[in-house]
């Protein structure tokens, strides 16, 4: 039986590199990459999610990484982002917290989070 691969989740605003880290790491790591639910969401509807909106979109990503957790073949999955970026996204835009405590709890059960920023150069 293979061993669940570990995870990995992308944090950091937008236009830091976490899409192109993501990519990077498919084939290097080798990764299953779980895009960002709320990219979809933007196309699907033409606007950003309302602040009622947000938990829908955090449990999409959350169960987005769950199953690519469950059937990746690869030693890791990535998550591009982490859920907890929707929760940070509701405290930034819309003055809610009400969806850290379960981001907070999610985050805890990754391998490792790595925080993308614009002030540091990326190089593949």
């Amino acid at each position: 039986m293979q061993a669940k691969p570990r995870r990995l989740g992308l944090l950091g605003g937008e236009c830091t590199g976490k899409s192109s880290l993501a990519e990077a790491l498919r084939t290097e790591l080798p990764a299953c990459v779980v895009g960002e639910a709320v990219r979809d969401f933007v196309a699907r509807t033409g606007r950003p999610p309302r602040v009622d909106e947000q938990p829908a979109v955090a449990a999409e990503q959350a169960a987005r990484v769950a199953a690519a957790w469950s059937t990746c073949p690869h030693p890791w999955v990535v998550a591009d982002p982490a859920p907890l970026m929707t929760a940070v996204y509701s405290v930034l835009y819309f003055g809610d917290d009400t969806l850290l405590p379960g981001a907070l709890e999610d985050a805890a059960a990754y391998d490792l989070l790595a925080w993308c920023a614009p002030d540091l150069p990326w190089h593949p």
